[in-house]
Order: C-alpha cells, then sequence, then structure tokens
C-alpha cells in the first residue's frame, strides 16, 4: 500500500481527534481540520489588491493567461467549480479528522444504479467496519457495544434535554425513521475511560490483524510519501486489458518504482483516482464527470432559560447536580463537565 501523504500517528490512519488534547477541548481541533485539506480547484482570480502600492509589480492578464501551479487552473470557470473540494494528503486520509457522523441517505436521496436489497446489505458491511452505533450518547445503551458510563455518570443530562424538547415540538415526527434521535457515529467509548471515545479511521476499517502485519511488515507493507503516479497494462481490446505493473514514486527521493501485483485497487477520492485512471490512458465516459458537493448543514444548540432551569428540578438529574455543585459552588451551571455533549 503507498500513500502521498506522510502518517501522522504511530497506529496508521488514527483518528487524530482521539488524542488527549482535543477530547478535552473539541474546539482546538479545527484548525486540525483546516490545515491538513487541500484545496483541489483554485479558479484565476484577476481582482485588485488595493492595499499593494501603485508601483509593485503586475502582471499583463491579457499576455499572460495564466498556468497550472498548486491546483490553480487557468481554465477554471468560478461560476461552476467546487471550490470546497479538497483532499487529505496523509495515510488515512479525510478519516484522520472527519466528523465520524454516518447516516444513511434517505432512499429518496439514493443512486437507482444500486437496487435497494443491495443498498441496504453495503450500508451494513460499512456500519460494520466502521463500528457506527447510537450507543455512545445514549444513556439507554450504556451496556451496549460502543456505550459507557463517562465519569461514572449513568444519566445524561444535555443529550436527552435536547432530544426530549424536540419531540414536544415536532410531535408528528412519530415514526422510527423520522423522530428526533441520537445521530448514528463511528465510534466507541473507551472501556477504561468512558469519558474519553475511539473514533473510527482508516486503522478500524484495516482491523487489529492487518495493524498487526503492517508492525511485522511480512505480507502488508505501508510506504507512507510514496504516490501512485499512473497503470501501465497490456491488450488493447476494450475490456481486456491486464495492469502490468504501477508507478510509483518516493516522493522524498524523488525516485520512480515499479509495483507488480495480480490485483490493483486505486483509492484516492473522487477527484485523484480520476487523475491516476486518466493519466494512464483509461478513458470512461464518466470518468472525472458528474462530481457535486455533498449538503452540507450544522448548528448550533442554545438552551432556553426555562430548560435549563428545569434541570435541577428534574428528580434523576438533581442529586448529579447537586454532586456536582459541592465540588464546583461557583460554576453557574448546572450540568457536570463530563455530561456528554448532544448528538
Amino acid at each position: 500500500m503507498v500513500d502521498a501523504g506522510a502518517q501522522l500517528s504511530e497506529i496508521p490512519g488514527w483518528h487524530l481527534k482521539n488524542s488527549f488534547l482535543y477530547q478535552r477541548n473539541v474546539n482546538q481541533f479545527t484548525g486540525v481540520i483546516e490545515g491538513h485539506l487541500h484545496t483541489l480547484s483554485v479558479p484565476p482570480n484577476d481582482s485588485a489588491v488595493p492595499t499593494l502600492d501603485p508601483g509593485a509589480f503586475t502582471v499583463d492578464q491579457d499576455q499572460y493567461k495564466g498556468f497550472v501551479s498548486n491546483n490553480q487552473n487557468p481554465e477554471q470557470d468560478p461560476f461552476v467549480n467546487l471550490p470546497k473540494a479538497a483532499a487529505t494528503y496523509a495515510v488515512g486520509g479525510m478519516s484522520t479528522h472527519w466528523t465520524a457522523c454516518t447516516p444513511r441517505e434517505y432512499p429518496t436521496q439514493r443512486s437507482s444504479l444500486i437496487d435497494p436489497d443491495t443498498w441496504n446489505s453495503l450500508y451494513k458491511e460499512a456500519e460494520r467496519l466502521l463500528h457506527t452505533n447510537q450507543n455512545m450518547f445514549d444513556d439507554t445503551k450504556i451496556d451496549f457495544p460502543g456505550g459507557g458510563a463517562p465519569g461514572g455518570i449513568k444519566h445524561f443530562i444535555r443529550n436527552n434535554l435536547v432530544r426530549d424538547t424536540l419531540r414536544k415540538v415536532y410531535p408528528d415526527l412519530n415514526s422510527k425513521d423520522a423522530e428526533p434521535q441520537y445521530l448514528p457515529l463511528a465510534g466507541v467509548r473507551r472501556k477504561d475511560a468512558p469519558e474519553y471515545i475511539t473514533w473510527s479511521g482508516a486503522d478500524t476499517v484495516l482491523g487489529d490483524e492487518m495493524l498487526k502485519e503492517l508492525k511485522s511488515e511480512n505480507t502488508f507493507q505501508l510506504k507512507e510519501m510514496w504516490q501512485c503516479r499512473e497503470l501501465h497494462y497490456t491488450g488493447t481490446g476494450q475490456g481486456t486489458q491486464k495492469v502490468e505493473y504501477a508507478v510509483v514514486r518516493n516522493l522524498l527521493e524523488k525516485k520512480d518504482y515499479r509495483v507488480k501485483a495480480n490485483t490493483f485497487v486505486i483509492a484516492a477520492g473522487a477527484v485523484l483516482t480520476p487523475q491516476i485512471l486518466f493519466n494512464s490512458d483509461i478513458s470512461l465516459p464518466a470518468l472525472g464527470h458528474y462530481l457535486c458537493e455533498q449538503p452540507l448543514a450544522f448548528c448550533q444548540v442554545v438552551l432556553l432559560q426555562n430548560l435549563v432551569d428545569s434541570i435541577e428540578k428534574n428528580p434523576v438529574w438533581k442529586p448529579i447536580v447537586d454532586k456536582f455543585r459541592k465540588k464546583h459552588p461557583n460554576d453557574p451551571i448546572p450540568i457536570p463537565y463530563t455530561d456528554p455533549q448532544p448528538q
């Protein structure tokens, strides 16, 4: 296995949010994400820079139309661009910092190229590999796979408060799939310290046996900062070609090597995979076409005053709050630090 990026952790493909620092303060993880996103399509920008001195160097845009550099594409129309399309050059790729949110698409959103039974089968397999569950933030599932009692707390205040409030506000959403519920997430609470979560990454998919093989380097080797450049294949008839070898480059040594194998798998994402295939003179009608961004939605949960006031009136939560108050009498918020965030 070759990866153009570096190995960022001792465990290959490990989610970086698993480190103690970011478990304690997840807000600091934002900088990690932004620093690892490598923009893939940068359109030209001919706008003036008003802060420059009038005598500063400028480029004659009529004479120099631009050139490809650091993914800056002079042919890219900014009005049909995907400005947030990015890749992460690291062993594990985006799984080193992804949100680990793994909800299934609604059936109406899925491609009709795959039948419903196959969709369901593929989803189940992916959820198994990623350890997807809804148990980490559900206090009724503490003893279920992935669940746990952070700091010994067995009643989660914020998760129940937000979930139950949403269910009251939206009573029409009462079906099993539509009602407000815990987000399916890929990860498990640590058994030795349930207040911390081991978020799933590429290492989770590889599994313990493959990771052992990586350490021994017997049958499975990982070459970090090695780049797959192209494939060479035999045969000319459509469907009869067989890949003979892959050209890979040691980026630090700037040396190319030929790698032969019975089977080759190119898994470099929605943009870099078509680039490798195109560079290999593989021409397919849909190659590099029909790319689109996934819908994204973020929100901030702000609790109303009456909801916060109701916490200490709840007979189940009051003993938890009283214990917290004795230890932290100056904290005005009646929620323990180890209470899981709403998910």
